[in-house]
This record gives C-alpha cells, sequence and structure tokens, in this order.
C-alpha cells in the first residue's frame, strides 16, 4: 500500500492546471492531505507492506518513513532535478547521496541494517505528535 501522503504532489493543485490554472496560481485546497508520517503511522498496525512516499527528499527522510513503519520509500522530485541538472549520472549521484545519508543516520541510532532501523523506536514531537494525540482520541 502506497502511503502517498500529503507532502509530495499535490493532485488537487495538477487538477487545477489540467483545468486552465496558471503554474503560480495556487489556492488553500493545494496542501489538504494527511502528512506522509502520519499515514505511515496510521497504516502501520494495518500489517500492509507500506510504501512511504510523499514529500521524501533525502536519506533521513527515508529512515524517518521506515522508523515509522514504512516498509520502503518512494522518492521522485529529487531525482528527476538531478537527472534535469545532470542526466543520468546526476540522478545516479543522488540516489547514491540518499544512501550514503540513510546509512549515516543508521549509523547514528545504531542500526545495523533496515530491519534493526525498523525496530528503533522513534521519538515523535511537534505537529506530527499532535496529529497523532488528535486522531486517536475516540
Amino acid at each position: 500500500m502506497d502511503t502517498a501522503g500529503a507532502g509530495g504532489t499535490s493532485w488537487p493543485w495538477v487538477e487545477n492546471l489540467r483545468n486552465g490554472a496558471q503554474p503560480g496560481q495556487r489556492t488553500w485546497l493545494d496542501e489538504w492531505g494527511i502528512p506522509t508520517a502520519v499515514s505511515i503511522c496510521e497504516t502501520s498496525p494495518l500489517g500492509f507492506e507500506l510504501v512511504g512516499s510523499g514529500g521524501i527528499r533525502t536519506g533521513l527522510d527515508v529512515a524517518k518513513c521506515l522508523a515509522l513503519g514504512a516498509d520502503i520509500c518512494g522518492l521522485a522530485l529529487p531525482v528527476l532535478r538531478a537527472y534535469r541538472r545532470g542526466g543520468r549520472d546526476g540522478a545516479l549521484l543522488c540516489l547514491q547521496t540518499v544512501i550514503a545519508d540513510l546509512k549515516a543516520v543508521m549509523l547514528l541510532v545504531g542500526a545495523k541494517d533496515i530491519p534493526a532501523l525498523k525496530k528503533r523506536r522513534p521519538v515523535i514531537t511537534g505537529r506530527l505528535r499532535e496529529w497523532i494525540t488528535s486522531r486517536s482520541r475516540k
């Protein structure tokens, strides 16, 4: 299951562009949605294999998604931008950087591999904590 949370491509914005809006013309609905981290937290207990996507830009973002319960992560914008700047080599360098950053985060938290990272209990603060606690009330 792909969480595709808010933070990545805004599909309401894409639809507005398809309907004739100018590229800079935005509305409040363009940012509508549940953030990726919240989507992962809410869907991980369901037992599906989860793809964390939506606003993923760095190896740190990937590590956070994995620690919150995603099984794999998808990122597009940084790779596409790197490709536009440097072609295939640029895209490859971008992905190598994401992997290196993920490995650095894993080293810093003492996780020797992805399963070990997924077993770490993340410290959740700020807006994510607010989302989780407000949505868990019955």
